[in-house]
């Protein structure tokens, strides 16, 4: 059974802020590999904006939930 995995940013950060920080290839990288081991989905409810996405690799699973866009929550991960 597949299962689907929320991670929740701490307040105020985004993938800017992991790009900054110098952690984004490395978690992102984490969280892909745990996809393709285990056909799990991983979703980001992130503090940032639409721009996110644009830091994920063209291929990258997972999805990203903007905490400040509020019609984007309604939706299932």
């Amino acid at each position: 059974m597949n299962k689907k995995i929320l991670v929740f940013f701490i307040y105020n950060y985004n993938l800017k802020k992991w790009k900054n920080a110098g952690i984004l290839e490395r978690e992102v990288k984490y969280y892909e590999n745990f996809i393709n081991e285990t056909n799990n989905h991983v979703t980001f409810l992130t503090y940032g904006n639409n721009s996110d996405k644009n830091l994920l690799p063209h291929n990258s699973k997972i999805k990203i939930l903007n905490i400040f866009n509020k019609k984007q929550l309604f939706f299932p991960l």
